[in-house]
């Protein structure tokens, strides 16, 4: 390639796809990550080779929307990631891996998995720059053992990555492709990268319909709600009379009991007098506020994500969830997956919520 910025690159995309196999790129944030998986991209279809590409980048998602870990197979060059049209999604929830280690390494290992369908020669994962701290070593090593990659490049520009793969040092079965960072990748601001979050948000979001779905019809994961049988109303009303606060919804199971109000309790001191009558080993208080706008995943019997979905309605005593969607197959939905980032229709993030908290 004439006027190649990237020379230093070639020879480990070269021996790359003499080898084939699956390819974990790993690097820190603006290390050309995403430069490097199309240019590997590009050199693999140039040469009439099949491959598949992982977006496991939740936060910067190319193939996709954020939240989600997409995967494509690419059958002609491309400018950007965001080229290749997205095959598949696995719902993540978060646009960052901090306190989603478990959800995005399954999410990875199910792209993975539905990407090997097509029988590529490579099966390239882009991953998300979280290389520092002991969450990073532990989602990597994970990824590691998940995927056992042929083939692991780390993009550095000292050695920072180094501590992410010991674990692989006597393994003959893995090649580790060490590069150097080309001084034309820059660094992004974080209000860059956010603003580029909202950008696609509001692009997947803007043929959106608001759908209702029976709480019969539909089983929901990552929250307490829909779980359990609805207490008795002369339950709920000692409820909101002991929080003194608008209790909407309570459901009890397995020693569990969870609370939809209007606003977090003051004190503690109704929570005492609830589980004294309950006899419950936990207590969850959700303000209502907590799940408007709540990103969720939409998936049907086989829990093939269908699309995104953003929460904006509970009725309580039709038992209906209002997802605002664009998906158009919604009579198919079965599960829908709660996220743990809310987010309104122009893609604003709002913030997260704590696991546990909905």
């Amino acid at each position: 390639m004439e006027n190649d910025p990237y020379p230093g690159w070639q020879p480990a995309i070269d021996h790359i796809l003499e080898g084939g196999g699956r390819v974990l790129v790993i690097g820190g944030v603006d290390t050309g990550k995403t430069t490097f998986c199309v240019q590997l991209v590009n050199a693999a279809v140039d040469r009439g080779m099949s491959i598949a590409v992982v977006d496991a980048d939740i936060g910067q998602s190319e193939i996709g929307p954020p939240g989600c870990v997409g995967w494509g197979v690419p059958d002609a060059s491309v400018r950007s990631l965001s080229d290749i049209s997205t095959s598949g999604l696995v719902f993540v929830g978060a646009t960052a891996p901090r306190g989603n280690l478990l959800e995005l390494a399954t999410a990875v290992r199910r792209a993975v998995d539905a990407a090997a369908v097509s029988a590529p020669r490579v099966a390239l994962i882009d991953t998300t720059g979280f290389i520092h701290g002991a969450g990073a070593r532990r989602l990597k090593h994970a990824k590691l053992a998940l995927l056992v990659p042929r083939h692991v490049v780390l993009l550095q520009r000292k050695d920072e990555c180094e501590s992410l793969v010991n674990v692989l040092r006597y393994r003959d079965d893995i090649e580790i492709h060490r590069l150097a960072v080309p001084e034309v990748i820059t660094r992004k601001s974080s209000a860059f990268r956010a603003q580029r979050r909202t950008s696609r948000f509001a692009r997947y979001f803007e043929t959106a319909e608001l759908r209702f779905f029976p709480f019969e019809n539909v089983v929901f994961t990552g929250t307490w709600l829909n779980n359990g049988p609805p207490v008795a109303p002369h339950l709920l009303r000692f409820i909101a009379n002991s929080l003194r606060l608008r209790a909407w919804h309570a459901e009890e199971r397995d020693r569990h009991l969870g609370i939809v109000t209007n606003a977090m309790p003051s004190d503690d001191s109704g929570l005492a007098s609830i589980q004294e009558q309950f006899r419950t080993q936990a207590i969850t208080v959700t303000p209502a506020a907590n799940l408007r706008h709540l990103l969720v995943g939409l998936a049907d019997h086989d829990d093939r994500l269908l699309g995104l979905g953003l929460v904006e309605a509970i009725e309580f005593r039709k038992r209906e969830l209002g997802v605002l969607t664009p998906i158009r197959a919604h009579a198919a939905v079965r599960i829908i997956h709660f996220g743990l980032l809310r987010v309104d229709a122009s893609g604003r993030e709002l913030g997260t919520v704590r696991i546990g908290d909905i």
